[in-house]
């Protein structure tokens, strides 16, 4: 089996699973598509059926992160998906850790979600990072994006993981202060069981639906992703919409999800969220 098959039957495993772990949730799985998010975001707008779905992709043709910025990947390398929950599904569980939650605040599902998926990989052996506010590291290399988008009191969360990329698979332009990488490429603990790299979408997929009906407290939460976020310590460039930059370090991640730069000049700097600055319900 080539890759795209490897991948496409583990798509249909997830689905599989889903119909007995999550009876009333949707799965559905596309060969080609032009962006997990654009339907889902079609299919929110349109209206009607209020119960969360789960769109999986082997292949996008324009596929985006944020700011729009495009998301290309070889048909078969990488888990894209994406999932839509209605704001009345959203934290109405319990993780048993806490009290449960009547509603989680926008400008943190970006956190959560990548902190989420970051342990999974880590149970796997690879030793994830974050970046503020939610890109996935492994090795200095981003193996994974999440984009957050809200319409129709639904949240929407796109997810890219690479997962079986080589070197050769990325164009020269994506190689920035945290080059692209897959899973295939990066090391793992060796003290981990062996795996086949497909073999962690279910897992990868089950994680943020598990995060999206029962998250964790805010500031356990929190806590884990401070640890875990790369961005702090550092000097950090922030592109603004407009064309400016700031520069400055970065010293931490308040409660609502704002990154605090500081700036040589001493000043204190806060960086909104690019999602909670503009999701509407």
């Amino acid at each position: 089996m080539n890759d795209a098959s490897v991948v496409r039957a583990e798509l249909e495993r997830t689905t599989r699973l889903f119909a007995r772990e999550y009876p009333t949730w949707h799965i559905e799985v596309f060969d080609s598509i032009d962006s997990t998010s654009a339907e889902a975001r079609r299919r929110v707008e349109k209206g009607g059926n209020r119960e969360p779905f789960i769109l999986m992709a082997l292949h996008q043709t324009a596929g985006r992160g944020q700011r729009d910025r495009r998301w290309n990947t070889p048909p078969g390398k990488a888990l894209l998906f994406t999932t839509a929950v209605p704001y009345e599904r959203l934290a109405r569980g319990h993780t048993g850790i806490g009290e449960p939650h009547e509603f989680y605040p926008l400008s943190l599902w970006p956190l959560l979600i990548s902190l989420g998926i970051s342990l999974r990989l880590r149970l796997f052996g690879w030793e994830a990072k974050l970046k503020w506010p939610n890109d996935i590291l492994v090795d200095g290399r981003k193996v994974c994006g999440i984009l957050c988008e809200a319409a129709n009191r639904t949240l929407m969360v796109g997810v890219g993981l690479n997962l079986l990329q080589q070197p050769e698979d990325f164009s020269p332009a994506e190689h920035g202060t945290n080059p692209p990488g897959s899973l295939a490429m990066l090391p793992m603990d060796r003290s981990a069981a062996a795996i086949e790299m497909p073999q962690v979408i279910p897992s990868i997929v089950q994680s943020v639906a598990t995060v999206l009906e029962s998250p964790w407290p805010e500031q356990r939460m929190l806590r884990y992703y401070r640890d875990w976020c790369e961005t702090m310590g550092r000097e950090v460039a922030y592109a603004q919409e407009d064309g400016g930059v700031i520069r400055g370090r970065a010293e931490t991640v308040l409660d609502d999800g704002r990154l605090l730069l500081r700036t040589t000049a001493g000043d204190a700097v806060l960086i909104s969220n690019p999602f909670g600055e503009r999701a509407v319900g």
